[in-house]
């Protein structure tokens, strides 16, 4: 009688404790990539995942490597709950800009160290919204709900020409080769466009959507998002060319590669041709080094493309991630065949103690 109760004991605790370890277990993260950039020799594969939290989620800041094999460098940001919106490289450093609903930040990253680089409101600065170089500086722009800012930055200092930009707030800015073209809303909140050559600022004309995301000038014409549309400019004329809802676009010199929602298409300046690509989300980080594309998105499904095959790297993407964890995540099994062990052993003290006490 005295075993059975003994066993029962015993069950019991290793089915508590194995309850309480396997809800303590860290779940796979959730991934987010939302930008994707080439430096010459490397990758940079921006976005978020995300920590579970007692009244919820927080996104944390994804910065990830790739010359070959991935190395995950979020770690060494230090950036707070962030999310990774973009990432730039202008042929000697990264510009990085990281956000939170309005609020966010830019940092200069040289492969080694980061360096915060101030924004108006600091420490509370609108985020970020777009970011240029033109081969001489960087020009900065941001906002939320009608209210931004303009900014020079020459690797060194920043300039603040939000008084003159006839902006209030900017969307987004591409270079033309001679001179800037930023979309956004001027101070009456009327969708414009602004054309600024390094000295002045012209207004072109206003446009009934200003909600222009990803524009690209590729030597003769203009392409870019608006509320998912692809569209062409050329002129300050533009057409639709495509109505589908799209999420991001890039050009490698031939032909656009345009990410949607599970999609891929490609668009040679005449037609638009959708691929089978298998992703599973938004597809928002798009670059191409000179050989192929590297494309994610909003899953965290990470392809490369070389113009006629898929090769899907996520594995071996997301293996990378979970490398920071591995020593932690090792660690918990042990402690878990300690605490039964403990708890036994005190189950098994109080038993013998409970049968000294009947005798």
């Amino acid at each position: 009688m005295y075993l059975r109760y003994f066993t029962f004991f015993v069950v019991y605790s290793l089915l508590i404790v194995g309850a309480v370890s396997f809800s303590q277990c860290p779940e796979d993260r959730q991934v987010n990539i939302s930008t994707i950039g080439w430096d010459g020799t490397a990758w940079l594969i921006g976005g978020s995942t995300l920590k579970i939290v007692d009244n919820g989620f927080a996104p944390q800041p994804l910065l990830v490597k790739y010359d070959g094999s991935f190395t995950d460098v979020s770690f060494q940001l230090d950036i707070g709950d962030r999310i990774i919106d973009d990432v730039y490289w202008n042929g000697e450093y990264w510009l990085i800009h990281h956000s939170f609903h309005e609020y966010g930040g830019l940092i200069k990253y040289d492969g080694k160290t980061f360096r915060d680089i101030p924004l108006p409101g600091e420490p509370l600065s609108l985020r970020v919204t777009a970011c240029g170089w033109n081969g001489e500086y960087w020009l900065i722009g941001g906002g939320y709900m009608g209210y931004g800012y303009v900014l020079v930055y020459n690797g060194d200092t920043t300039t603040d020409v939000s008084p003159e930009s006839l902006m209030a707030a900017v969307h987004s800015l591409t270079w033309t080769g001679d001179s800037w073209l930023i979309f956004g809303v001027d101070p009456s909140w009327s969708d414009t466009v602004v054309q600024y050559d390094g000295h002045t600022f012209t207004k072109i004309h206003t446009m009934e959507n200003s909600d222009v995301m990803d524009p690209v000038w590729n030597g003769e014409y203009l392409m870019f998002l608006s509320d998912g549309v692809l569209v062409k400019g050329y002129n300050n004329m533009y057409e639709e060319i495509f109505t589908d809802q799209f999420s991001a676009l890039a050009w490698n010199g031939d032909y656009w590669l345009i990410g949607g929602y599970e999609k891929i298409a490609v668009y040679d300046g005449v037609t638009v041709k959708e691929l089978e690509t298998g992703f599973t989300g938004a597809v928002q980080g798009i670059a191409w080094n000179g050989e192929y594309w590297l494309i994610g998105d909003s899953t965290g499904v990470l392809k490369t493309y070389d113009g006629e095959t898929f090769e899907d790297v996520t594995d071996q993407f997301k293996d990378a991630l979970q490398g920071t964890e591995s020593l932690e995540r090792s660690s918990k099994p042990l402690l878990g065949y300690i605490q039964i062990f403990v708890i036994v052993l005190i189950l098994i003290v109080i038993f013998i103690l409970l049968l000294k006490k009947r005798v």
